[in-house]
């Protein structure tokens, strides 16, 4: 069994198949609030759901997904959608100016869903801004840290 750190940082699906959440080949067009793990498709379908989240909407579920259950919430509607948004908003604040615009613009204007097509900097930034948990290091000193990685490789 791995340590419960490295387990949170993988999204179910890659925790099922025992492979790391960069590599996994899951993208799911709808998440539940449980099934939220903030691996990187994660915070690539948050990005592109983020004017729902602005509404306090959840994103509306595909046809396919949907289920037919009669659902009783233990709290208002609106406050899931805020939770996240304001999570997903603390992470990307913590990111450059720069690689947020990036990120932002890559996902939701150019339309790339795949982590592997994304450019390098919005690559970067989408790592940083994934995991169970905010990253401690500051951006700048993780980036540099990668950099010092790759050429010890």
């Amino acid at each position: 069994m791995k340590p419960e750190t490295d387990r949170i940082m993988e999204c179910k699906n890659c925790f099922e198949k025992r492979m790391s959440w960069n590599d996994c080949a899951h993208n799911q067009e709808w998440f539940e609030p449980r099934d939220i793990f903030f691996c990187s498709h994660q915070m690539i379908w948050f990005i592109n759901a983020l004017e729902y989240l602005e509404e306090d909407l959840w994103p509306i579920q595909p046809a396919e997904v949907a289920r037919k259950q009669k659902v009783i919430l233990a709290h208002a509607y609106f406050l899931t959608p805020r939770e996240f948004l304001g999570e997903v908003m603390a992470r990307l604040k913590t990111v450059s100016p720069d690689a947020k615009a990036c990120l932002i613009e890559e996902i939701t204007e150019l339309h790339i869903c795949d982590r592997k097509m994304l450019t390098s900097p919005a690559r970067v930034a989408l790592d940083y801004i994934s995991g169970w948990r905010r990253r401690r290091k500051p951006f700048p000193e993780w980036r540099a840290q990668l950099k010092w990685k790759d050429k010890k490789r």
